[in-house]
């Protein structure tokens, strides 16, 4: 089935050596799943059929004895970018030592996206509890191009294992042995069958670095230091302020208070708008800031804009009109930045309204 062909690298087996160190040391390993709506587990029939799911159920009866806990911080349609705003709340609030990393479909090859995964390895490899990170590769189904490439550069920068999915679906299909329905359902979503190949290929990465681990040629598993950015890494300080942290002066914009998954429903904890010329002012600190903001196929669809300082004619506009029909949109949008971090007065407010549709903000994000 060439399972073994996703495995492009163990990586520096002080990861990896240092996560089985633990689990034999302590009887206990917590992971948690980052990504988009692959990882989420978005048109899978089932949570037990989910490849997050079944790479647990793996780890579960390779050690037997040890407690495993698993979180899966999957949110759909979302990047890189917006796993930075989230690392600290959605994945290291759980102290996990091992992290899955897959943003390979969600991320282009744009240098922005380059930055966002570097800095959001480096925040991951940083933290005291992270014994390893997984990085994944999801692959399109009809040949489009994602970031896989360009993730695998970085990963191999910083000796990161590496599984990339492309290298088994693509060949079975080549080979006529899958038809591609019966791989993904949409040329990008995986069926039952993709989700349980991609634990297959996690599963394979595991057993080959616990044979290379058995044989102790590590020294010791201390965590490698890290070595020089490849990018600018502009989003390793990075925090999200939603209403549960923030307290922005509103004007027209209520809280969203909305009882809904903490984290696989992404238009919550934010500021919802109903009227042109409704408002959200604040001042913060930052080199960098984004907006989180949805946008819809519905129409009409309100429009707002962003002005940083009473810069009005450098203002950035927020057209909700999304192009594509399948449904609501989290969008991140850079809409100020700096070559120092500084203090700044921010205004959003709605300049035309969608009668019906609200404008929702989710969240703002810093970069220090």
């Amino acid at each position: 089935m060439f399972i073994e062909n996703s495995v492009v690298s163990l990586g520096d087996e002080r990861y990896m050596g240092g996560l089985f160190e633990h689990i034999q040391k302590s009887g206990e390993l917590e992971i948690v799943f980052l990504g988009g709506s692959i990882t989420q587990g978005c048109h899978a029939t089932g949570e037990d059929k989910r490849f997050v799911n079944l790479f647990a159920a793996c780890l579960e009866k390779m050690f037997p004895k040890a407690k495993i806990k698993m979180f899966n911080a999957g949110i759909g349609a979302t990047t890189s970018q917006f796993g930075c705003a989230r690392v600290s709340s959605h994945v290291l609030s759980h102290k996990p030592q091992l992290v899955v990393v897959d943003f390979s479909v969600n991320d282009s090859a744009e240098a922005v996206f380059k930055s966002t995964y570097e800095s959001l390895l480096r925040v991951l490899l940083s933290d005291s509890n992270v014994r390893c990170v997984i990085t994944l590769n999801n692959t399109f189904f009809d040949g489009r191009v994602g970031a896989a490439a360009a993730h695998q550069k970085i990963a191999a920068h910083y000796a990161l294992p590496i599984v990339d999915c492309a290298k088994v679906f693509l060949p079975l299909m080549e080979q006529g042995r899958y038809k591609p329905l019966e791989l993904s359902t949409d040329d990008l979503h995986p069926t039952d069958i993709g989700h349980c190949m991609i634990a297959q290929m996690l599963e394979e990465l595991i057993k080959q670095a616990f044979r290379r681990y058995e044989k102790g040629t590590a020294a010791g598993f201390e965590k490698p230091p890290l070595p020089e950015p490849l990018t600018d890494c502009g989003y390793e300080n990075c925090e999200m302020l939603d209403n549960k942290c923030f307290a922005p002066a509103l004007s027209g914009f209520a809280p969203d208070i909305s009882t809904a998954h903490p984290f696989h429903d992404p238009f919550k904890n934010g500021w919802t708008g109903f009227k042109k010329g409704d408002s959200i002012t604040f001042e913060a600190s930052f080199s960098k800031l984004l907006v989180q903001w949805r946008r819809t196929p519905r129409r009409p669809a309100p429009c707002a804009q962003v002005d940083i300082d009473g810069k009005c004619d450098e203002h950035v506009v927020l057209d909700a009109a999304f192009e594509e029909d399948w449904g609501d949109l989290s969008c991140v949008t850079l809409v100020g930045e700096y070559d120092e971090s500084a203090a700044h007065k921010v205004q959003l407010s709605i300049t035309s309204d969608g009668e019906n549709e609200p404008f929702m903000v989710m969240s703002f994000i810093i970069c220090k």
